[in-house]
């Protein structure tokens, strides 16, 4: 019959075929469409990774064999396909959020969401779904809800965003634990999966020999690329946020990556100890003079952590390699130890 059926089409004709009574086939027809407007994102449909997650969260990871079809019609009572619809329905406004962090009501879980969302991380999507709609029906508290999105934010951050780590390591073991956080006791299999994963956390010396490599550059070309960018701004803006911390609202939105020894093409100018946050205007002012000159520059800063940087350092007659190198092991001791402490 031509074209093959796409698997949220298979799932969405074996609901129809099955739903009783009869009657709710109008009210059912309206709930899917309803769930497919929701997941109509950036003008495409994520239907299909929405099911991919939702199985993979609930039953088990579909493959090429076990398609998520195949998955549903072995793991759903055609009995129930009302309620079995109402969890679809629920569970892609959830998965909206990951989207749309702001479409999320708590702040801290927003935070970390958002942070997944820069990172374009999808691998935790199963786990979000069931920690999500645990902490919605009642199964966790609001509390461990946000300790587990903060506790995972900071994982990733010391495992894959600095250390590189492989994300197909450890993604058995998450898809296995968003089955059980879903299906089991939610409290007990969150607090089995917190220890499972400090199993793969950096210590501290891995941690600190990868953070003081993170940069970003104009000039030199392995340190060009749009994500390094976000690393070095992600980083940034934690230690500035770290040093407001008066409310978890992220209050920190524009600024430009000022590096302190010139962005001239050398290797060590790109890394994280050699840069700083400046507003636009400042760091146009600032550009490509003495560290001499760019004290007073620094000195007029607003942010928290560039005057912090001027208190540290201001009376230094320059700024040499060594003092790059320190300074991004200071900085990844913060990070280590208080800021993402893991």
């Amino acid at each position: 019959r031509g074209v093959d059926l796409k698997q949220h089409e298979l799932i969405k004709n074996y609901i129809f075929k099955y739903i009783h009574p009869r009657a709710n086939i109008d009210t059912a027809k309206m709930k899917w469409d309803s769930m497919e407007a929701k997941l109509y994102i950036n003008r495409r449909s994520t239907l299909d990774s929405f099911f991919t997650h939702y199985v993979s969260h609930r039953f088990e990871k579909p493959n090429k064999d076990n398609t998520e079809f195949r998955i549903v019609k072995q793991f759903c009572d055609r009995q129930h396909m009302g309620d079995f619809l109402d969890d679809l329905y629920e569970k892609a406004s959830f998965y909206r959020m990951f989207y749309f962090p702001d479409e999320c009501d708590n702040p801290i879980i927003k935070e970390s969401l958002q942070f997944f969302l820069s990172n374009n991380h999808r691998q935790f999507r199963p786990l979000f779904l069931s920690v999500i709609s645990a902490y919605k029906r009642h199964k966790i508290t609001e509390s461990e809800a946000e300790k587990f999105f903060v506790f995972i934010r900071n994982f990733y951050l010391g495992y894959g965003v600095v250390c590189n780590g492989k994300s197909n390591t450890i993604e058995d073991m998450v898809y296995l634990y968003a089955r059980k956080i879903e299906n089991e006791d939610a409290t007990t299999a969150l607090n089995e999966l917190k220890s499972k994963l400090y199993q793969y956390y950096p210590d501290y010396n891995t941690f600190e020999a990868n953070f003081v490599l993170l940069g970003w550059s104009h000039r030199v070309k392995s340190y060009k690329t749009p994500s390094r960018k976000k690393e070095v701004q992600y980083i940034l803006s934690g230690i500035e946020e770290y040093y407001l911390s008066s409310n978890q609202e992220l209050t920190v939105h524009k600024f430009s990556i000022e590096h302190i020894a010139n962005d001239d093409g050398t290797d060590t100018h790109c890394l994280i100890g050699n840069l700083l946050m400046l507003a636009e205007p400042i760091n146009g002012g600032a550009a490509d003079k003495t560290y001499t000159e760019k004290i007073p520059y620094y000195k007029r800063s607003n942010f928290v952590s560039t005057k912090k940087f001027v208190e540290r350092y201001g009376e230094l007659a320059d700024w040499p390699e060594s003092n790059i190198t320190n300074r991004g092991k200071h900085m990844a001791k913060l990070a280590y130890d208080t800021i993402w402490k893991f």
